[in-house]
């Protein structure tokens, strides 16, 4: 089983836990992982990191196995958020076998870059370490001269967001990995139950896919 290196005796995050690990115990500079829901950010997380999940498209997928493709995307796992600049850049550009990729550009760092924080976040209950974090985050931008400001989504919802991006994977899965399903013992019992109840969703039930990259 892998740990992650920080505390062995704890899990590496998922599912591009083994990515992290291996980036974390130095046993090489740059690794890839794939995101769904947080599968490249939460392992970097775990693992003292950095992660990225860039903009759809940004990063071609082909070879990919798919398990939602509306939100899939690959994403770099380095030690340092310095590190991921090259490895973005050696990453990004057109792959002929994702129709969604976008073609390589340069994209220009503005004087004085501005982050948005939503309002939105209040609504989340967060340990206070968590909050503590996204607050010396916060300090550490603007003091290397970022503007950071509130923001306010309306009719956004972090809760209702995540439930509804669970509801498409579960949907999205069940088409992705069908002839898998009729296989016996190719999948987890928890896995398998995971497609089943988003192969049976009413398509009333589900959100609208992300619009095209």
């Amino acid at each position: 089983p892998t740990a992650t290196p920080l505390a062995p005796a704890r899990p590496p995050g998922g599912s591009s836990g083994g990515s992290a690990a291996a980036v974390a115990a130095g046993l090489v500079d740059l690794a890839l992982g794939t995101d769904t829901m947080g599968s490249v950010r939460i392992p970097a997380a775990y693992c003292g990191i950095a992660g990225l999940k860039p903009t759809r498209g940004r990063i071609g997928r082909g070879g990919l196995v798919y398990l939602a493709p509306s939100l899939d995307t690959i994403g770099p796992l380095a030690p340092r958020v310095a590190d991921l600049t090259p490895a973005l850049a050696a990453l990004s550009g057109p792959d002929p076998d994702d129709p969604d990729s976008l073609p390589a550009q340069d994209v220009p760092m503005p004087d004085r870059p501005r982050l948005g924080i939503p309002r939105q976040l209040a609504e989340v209950d967060c340990e206070p370490e968590v909050l503590a974090g996204l607050a010396r985050a916060r300090a550490a931008a603007e003091a290397m001269g970022c503007t950071v400001t509130e923001v306010d989504l309306a009719g956004w919802s972090p809760a209702r967001a995540r439930r509804a991006g669970l509801v498409l994977v579960e949907a999205e899965g069940a088409v992705a990995l069908a002839d898998l399903m009729d296989v016996p013992g190719a999948l987890s019992p928890g896995l398998a139950a995971f497609l089943a109840w988003g192969r049976d969703l009413p398509s009333a039930r589900l959100p609208p896919p992300p619009p095209p990259p």
